[in-house]
């Protein structure tokens, strides 16, 4: 979707279980992805559940400024990063953090018929903002394989690059754009807006 642009990329997910300190490593890719200069991001992680004996983040404090990875991201777009985020595949479980983050562009998941994706997270977060922002078509998406075959997945995790893309693409023919302007002007370009 952005051929021209570089890439920096970060992984911060421990696959092996599902731990608070993952936020930790999130908020780490943010700070470092911000001291080389990153524009835009896009995240394919959230959180709001736990392996045991951690609790899960409360549906309150998921209110777009409580939880400190929330906090992280909106700071991260007052330095100017664009960050999208996937809703989550939690379907009426809600939200993931920092998809609650006001400052954040947040993405569902839609069919090719643009209706959304029963698994694809959705709110209002806690503070009754909208969530998520926009919809990309994840439900399913043709993705490539390490082998380098096509292959259909579906989550938002394959839906967030694609307005992703886009704002990278309005960037560079408009690079003096703010974050805030990048997801206004993505809001604008939905169907249903």
């Amino acid at each position: 979707i952005a051929p021209l642009a570089n890439y920096a990329l970060y992984v911060t997910e421990d696959v092996a279980v599902e731990q608070p300190y993952e936020m930790d490593n999130l908020v780490a890719g943010f700070g470092r992805a911000d001291s080389v200069g990153v524009d835009v991001m896009s995240m394919s992680v959230g959180y709001n559940s736990f392996d045991a004996p951690f609790v899960a983040i409360s549906s309150s404090s998921m209110d777009g400024k409580t939880v400190l990875v929330t906090q992280a991201a909106n700071l991260a777009t007052t330095k100017g990063i664009f960050m999208a985020t996937p809703a989550g595949n939690e379907g009426s479980g809600g939200l993931l953090v920092p998809g609650d983050a006001d400052s954040v562009c947040t993405i569902g998941n839609v069919d090719i018929n643009k209706q959304p994706a029963s698994s694809s997270g959705y709110g209002p977060n806690a503070a009754n903002q909208i969530k998520p922002n926009v919809c990309g078509l994840g439900n399913p998406a043709a993705t490539m394989t390490f082998s380098m075959n096509v292959s259909s997945m579906s989550g938002t995790s394959f839906s967030t690059p694609t307005p992703d893309g886009l704002a990278a693409g309005l960037l560079q023919g408009n690079p003096n754009r703010t974050p805030y302007q990048l997801k206004n002007a993505i809001q604008k370009t939905g169907n249903t807006y």
